[in-house]
């Protein structure tokens, strides 16, 4: 019997309630990557650290959330995905009331790995259960509310910590989470309750489990987040760094050979062989590179670089909020009347310019420029998102659209920590005052010193953006030539 088989009365009756849960966890997943950048500036002064090390409290969460994917997937088949979705409700409840009450910046980055880990395992769970638990006339619905809840926690993140700032301490980012979570906790139990799922996949037992696989991925992309987070105290000429990146390499190259090897490999590297959904995989990357790298240094550049208020800041991020849920639907409706590769390639070619722009003319007095930036990348981001989103999914083999969603996500996030790491990377590169002036204790040079870094950094941004429009061009080409 299979693990994950429901009774029928809940694909019946409870499927709503389902529905609501799931939904509500994609939307906690992506909220909290976000939601936490716009409190980074408060929190660096208030543990006296650098942005090297206040970005691992983001680093931590989507690291955990990265390297986790595939593995929580494959625990599902096995212990049933109702389990793992319980679980990971629980985890990241307790883990955000101890973010909450995290007693330097250490513990804080440790219990967002946690947090992450919980929100791993929501995600992989969220995606089995809606085929399981809900009509089959309705499963296309349920995954339109689940695209929609990914990406209104990823533009309201900021807003709705701003909001919480104005108004209560950072700590108060995590401990909202805890009502929420608990409500979660009961509302699944409720929904999920009668179902049959602590037999044994046998097929999955019979395979057996790619433990050695999953310990070669999550050591190589630590290994390798940890070596460029560090690579400014370093030195990028240090041996030790050098040595880190090395053998993070090694260890994801035999990860590879592993899951080549393997009977019940983490990843089926089939879908590599895809050109045309590789190549929608690595634009998208590159988009999420940009948008986890922009979210996580914008505040500081609007807090510090201009004096901002938080409230503020809490507001331009709210428009760009809005100019996603209108451009969002847009997009959508476009992407069946326009060649998604078309759009995809215009709206990144929009992004580039946008970036430059803005490096441009980020010095000038007031707020316009910024407002500009962020309306402008918020449509670019739109146009390009669900376009391209669809057209990977469409390229996926039928048989390899499971391996192809999950490891679509894995890329959107690893990028998006990436991005992270790199943007805090250049931005310190260029200015190695970075955390005496981000602390508040920077001298008479302080101002032109952050604009000289951000600009390099947006300059930076705009190169990003143009390898994801070489990428979506390149899909353009192929699917023309796939169709002759």
């Amino acid at each position: 019997m299979n693990v994950n088989q429901p009774l029928q009365d809940n694909k019946r009756s409870g499927h709503v309630l389902i529905l609501s849960s799931v939904v509500f966890a994609s939307f906690m997943w992506k909220l909290d990557s976000t939601i936490v950048n716009i409190s980074l500036p408060t929190i660096t002064g208030y543990f006296h650290t650098s942005t090297a090390v206040v970005s691992r409290i983001i680093l931590a969460y989507l690291l955990a959330s990265t390297t986790t994917l595939l593995f929580f997937g494959k625990l599902g088949d096995r212990i049933g995905h109702r389990r793992v979705f319980l679980w990971g409700y629980i985890i990241f409840t307790w883990s955000s009331l101890l973010c909450g009450v995290s007693w330097d910046i250490h513990s804080l980055v440790f219990f967002r790995f946690v947090q992450g880990t919980g929100c791993a395992m929501l995600v992989t769970s969220a995606y089995a259960i809606i085929p399981l638990y809900v009509p089959k006339k309705k499963i296309g619905s349920a995954f339109g509310l689940m695209s929609t809840s990914l990406a209104l926690g990823l533009a309201i993140g900021a807003p709705v910590g701003a909001l919480i700032l104005s108004h209560l301490s950072w700590q108060w980012i995590f401990l909202i989470n805890i009502p929420f979570g608990i409500a979660a906790i009961l509302v699944t139990k409720k929904a999920m309750g009668g179902s049959k799922d602590t037999q044994v996949n046998t097929q999955a037992e019979k395979a057996g489990f790619d433990w050695t696989g999953v310990l070669l991925s999550m050591l190589g992309l630590s290994l390798f987040v940890y070596a460029v987070n560090n690579a400014q105290s370093y030195g990028w000429g240090s041996p030790l760094l050098f040595a880190l990146l090395i053998v993070s390499i090694i260890l994801l190259a035999l990860f590879v050979w592993r899951e080549k090897h393997h009977k019940a490999p983490m990843l089926d590297l089939r879908i590599f062989r895809n050109k045309r959904f590789m190549l929608a995989a690595i634009a998208m990357f590159f988009g999420f590179f940009l948008l986890g790298g922009n979210f996580f240094l914008l505040p500081f550049y609007l807090e510090l670089a201009k004096g901002i208020g938080t409230s503020t800041v809490g507001y331009l991020f709210m428009m760009y909020a809005f100019v996603v849920f209108v451009a969002a639907p847009f997009a959508g409706w476009l992407s069946d009347r326009v060649n998604p590769g078309l759009l995809c390639t215009a709206a990144m070619f929009s992004g580039t310019l946008c970036c430059l722009v803005f490096a441009l003319t980020l010095q000038t007095p007031g707020i316009v420029s910024a407002t500009v930036f962020m309306a402008w990348m918020a449509f670019s981001m739109s146009l390009f998102a669900s376009p391209n989103s669809s057209q990977a999914m469409q390229c996926a083999p039928s048989e390899l659209q499971g391996v192809a969603s999950g490891l679509f996500n894995m890329i959107n996030t690893l990028g998006q920590m990436l991005g992270v790491l790199a943007f805090e990377a250049v931005f310190s590169q260029i200015i190695p005052e970075g955390k005496v002036i981000l602390t508040g204790s920077g001298g008479g040079h302080e101002a032109a010193l952050l604009f000289k870094g951000f600009r390099g950094v947006y300059i930076f941004a705009g190169f990003v953006c143009l390898l994801s429009m070489a990428f979506s061009f390149a899909l353009l080409i192929a699917g023309k030539r796939d169709k002759a």
